[in-house]
């Protein structure tokens, strides 16, 4: 089934039924109930008269009443493809027919032919029938793989709408999580301890990918507080859900300086393989110094990975470190009071990638669940002094010489303490050999 016209022309004006029914071949026989089958697929789309896109769906468990929440979408083709996340409203059901509406769409007027390639369609996630995620990973939708490239347009006056299969990448073994890295402190200003979230997703792929070049993920973030010096009911604030997405380029860097007291300086790509990620990460040492040189003390923050995160990237093969946030945190020293302030990352999904396998380079959607990582860090941290290399040998030097000094000034001492050691020591052998002589001089004068 691949054609569809909405001729009422209003979302509310026609029936799911009677739109498909426009085209001469549908059937309704052939999309039965299947009370087992908790899969949406979408079998057709359709442009109304006031510009609305419309995605007709067959939802064969009738039972669960699934509504579809989402859709990957781009409307250009080829290399030049640009998928985007965008939200459905139900429109109206009839059996295991089902009837959106994409929001936040409008139907170009301009283009003479169409192109609407969708990648994948969503509901939410079914903790009954559907797969949980590992590690303390949430899913927030479930992603069924469309993988349709539908064409519209007009010859004579006359509309028409055709469909192909397009090629998509399916992501497996997907892990969403965070390295939390120290920022240091300004005292000056007495500034509270800053850090930064690098947020990342790992994942595989259902085909052998050589070399990534590029990827989009779509997010959602909000701003997190936690006032631990307020009252009770009003410790915890939220901000509103924003969407975003962004590309990462595997010739992209991350680079962050900071002349800050105790802070140090970092820089990954954006992409990265597992492999990179794990030296990277795993005993990682970034030595920072007391007095912003290394005259004095070295502070080396020492990070690791938790047995949670090694474990679920045991299967992965690349990492997209797509997003970094501020974290800010304060202890009251007297009452124990805390104040968080963070950026709260959730729905991760992504939507291309642009890769080499086998000699050949690709650009493709993708298919892939909405995915919420753990509220702790992937990453433990700690903290190291040592003096310095140079201050350490100035160091042995000064002791060096103070010790002459030292042994100059309690030479006179130092003699005459060895003096009544000796003394004490060879007063018996005096005190034996002198008063023998003493008496054989008496005996020589009788």
């Amino acid at each position: 089934m691949s054609v569809a016209f909405a001729d009422s022309g209003t979302v509310q004006g026609s029936n799911v039924l009677d739109d498909l029914s426009n085209d001469t071949s549908f059937s309704q026989y052939n999309y039965p109930i299947n009370e087992a089958d908790n899969t949406i697929e979408i079998i057709s789309i359709a442009e109304s008269w006031n510009n609305e896109l419309l995605i007709y769906t067959y939802q064969p468990n009738v039972s669960k009443n699934y509504r579809a929440n989402y859709i990957s979408m781009s409307t250009t083709i080829n290399d030049s493809i640009n998928p985007a996340i965008y939200e459905l409203t139900y429109c109206n059901s009839n059996g295991t027919l089902v009837k959106y509406v994409v929001d936040d769409f409008t139907v170009s007027s301009q283009d003479e032919v169409r192109y609407y390639e969708i990648y994948s369609i969503f509901r939410p996630f079914d903790e009954t029938v559907d797969d949980s995620a590992d590690n303390d990973n949430t899913i927030n939708s479930v992603s069924f793989e469309v993988s349709k490239q539908w064409r519209v347009g007009s010859v004579n006056g006359n509309a028409y709408i055709e469909c192909d299969n397009i090629q998509v990448v399916v992501v497996e073994d997907k892990y969403v999580g965070f390295c939390r890295y120290f920022n240091g402190v300004n005292i000056l200003d007495f500034d509270y301890p800053s850090f930064t979230d690098c947020h990342f997703v790992a994942f595989s792929t259902t085909c052998d990918i050589d070399e990534l070049y590029e990827a989009d993920v779509f997010f959602k973030r909000r701003s997190y507080i936690y006032n631990d010096f307020t009252t009770e009911n009003d410790r915890i604030s939220y901000g509103d859900y924003i969407d975003d997405e962004v590309t990462c380029y595997s010739t992209k860097y991350v680079e962050q300086t900071s002349d800050k007291w105790l802070a140090y300086d970092y820089e990954y790509a954006r992409i990265q393989d597992i492999t990179t990620f794990l030296d990277t990460e795993v005993n990682a040492e970034r030595t920072t110094f007391l007095f912003y040189d290394d005259s004095f003390l070295n502070i080396c923050q020492t990070s690791d990975l938790t047995n949670e995160c090694l474990s679920a990237l045991e299967n992965t093969k690349w990492v997209l470190r797509f997003y970094e946030s501020p974290f800010i945190y304060n202890v009251d020293i007297n009452s124990g009071r805390v104040y968080e302030e963070s950026t709260q990352i959730s729905h991760v999904t992504i939507l291309r990638l642009k890769f080499k396998s086998n000699g050949l380079t690709y650009n493709l959607g993708v298919v892939d669940n909405m995915q919420t990582g753990t509220s702790v860090p992937s990453n433990k941290t700690g903290m190291e002094i040592s003096l310095s290399e140079d201050f350490s040998e100035f160091l042995k030097v000064l002791l060096i010489i103070v010790g002459i000094i030292v042994l100059i000034a309690l030479f006179p001492i130092v003699l005459k303490v060895i003096s009544v050691i000796f003394k004490i020591l060879f007063a018996p052998f005096k005190a034996l050999f002198g008063g023998k002589s003493k008496q054989s001089y008496s005996r020589k004068r009788r």
